[in-house]
């Protein structure tokens, strides 16, 4: 019986610290495993940010541009740039915000509808930037002389296309 015990515990004495390292191996690679994913999100994410930070900008002046001259070839060849960048790296209601910025220049109808999705568009990039939400209609009071006159047609246009996308409730114009 002495000798059983005996060589239960040199099995034990020897196995234990197998066990314990294996668990610590097993521990460690999980461990690793949810660094790297980690890792490799937070890299995709700055390689986003980075590839989407002019968009504003870039849309800004193509809504400046379109204000000045609406039949320009040129704003229509920017416009094209502009929304290939935003299918390549912008997030899905970006995505949906230019489609149907896309949709308004196509049709050309001469309303704010086109200048509201550029507004709206401009709103979402920021919000996907930094976390902000500015007001869609700070372009027009920026830029629309006339603004006070002009206000319930351009909230009319985007609350529109905020209901219709159905984008986010801070986005609507009171």
């Amino acid at each position: 019986m002495k000798d059983i015990i005996i060589g239960t515990l040199r099995i034990l004495k020897y196995n234990i610290p197998s066990l314990i390292s294996l668990i610590g191996i097993i521990i460690s690679h999980f461990n690793i495993k949810k660094s790297y994913k980690n890792d490799l999100k937070k890299m995709k994410a700055e390689i986003i940010t980075e590839k989407i930070e002019d968009l504003p900008l870039e849309i800004l002046n193509i809504m400046h541009n379109t204000i000045k001259d609406p039949n320009s070839k040129e704003n229509v060849e920017d416009l094209s740039k502009f929304i290939y960048k935003v299918l390549s790296y912008g997030s899905a209601d970006a995505v949906k915000i230019a489609c149907c910025v896309q949709q308004a220049a196509y049709k050309n109808d001469g309303s704010y509808k086109l200048i509201a999705g550029y507004s709206l568009l401009i709103t979402q990039l920021k919000y996907d930037l930094t976390g902000q939400i500015i007001s869609p209609e700070s372009y027009f009071q920026l830029k629309l002389r006339d603004y006070v006159d002009q206000r319930k047609e351009v909230i009319k246009f985007i609350n529109l296309i905020v209901k219709k996308l159905n984008l986010k409730k801070d986005f609507y114009v009171k």
